[in-house]
């Protein structure tokens, strides 16, 4: 929560907005708290209803009100915040707060073809993905114009350097390059 009063360095126009996804339908929300009232009270009354059943099973010892509860707010929960932010302490992706020490590589990835989001919008094919690694989980958010990539890219290389991983295809260029000259 405190990271949501926290400044944004980037997006900084709406464009920037339109151009980040973290799903391939929908565009991400201003990382203030006011764009995200609704789903936190909704979340909230999630959370009394799980632990109320939690409760209720524990004194009455039926465990089926607690998997009936579970359900809704496993899937609600990765759609708390719809949000993507660049802050001096870290980088925020939906929920996820990621301070910038955490974070073991990231990686720009196309999306072609033969990836999991390609077919969905128009926008989405051949943009990128970015992917961000921590120890074992990651994050990841969907960035729909080249401008976008590369003021994002710059950021990443001046808060995190020398933590982008480079692609395959990357590789060969620059081997390539090498053994030309």
């Amino acid at each position: 929560m405190r990271e949501l009063k926290s400044r944004s360095i980037f997006p900084s126009s709406e464009m920037d907005y339109r151009n980040i996804r973290l799903e391939p339908l929908r565009t991400i929300d201003y990382p203030e708290i006011a764009y995200h009232k609704k789903r936190l009270v909704i979340y909230a009354c999630l959370l009394v209803l799980i632990w109320s059943a939690f409760f209720y099973a524990l004194f009455t010892e039926e465990l089926f009100p607690i998997y009936l509860f579970l359900m809704p707010f496993t899937l609600f929960s990765y759609q708390v915040l719809n949000t993507f932010a660049i802050k001096e302490e870290g980088l925020m992706i939906g929920t996820q707060f990621i301070p910038w020490q955490k974070i073991k590589y990231y990686q720009f990835v196309r999306i072609d073809v033969n990836h999991k989001f390609y077919g969905h919008t128009k926008e989405v094919n051949d943009s990128y993905e970015l992917k961000v690694k921590l120890g074992f989980i990651s994050a990841s958010c969907i960035i729909t114009s080249d401008e976008t990539k590369e003021q994002i890219a710059m950021f990443l290389a001046s808060y995190a350097p020398y933590k982008q991983k480079i692609t395959a295809e990357k590789e060969e260029t620059e081997n390539e390059s090498v053994y030309e000259q």
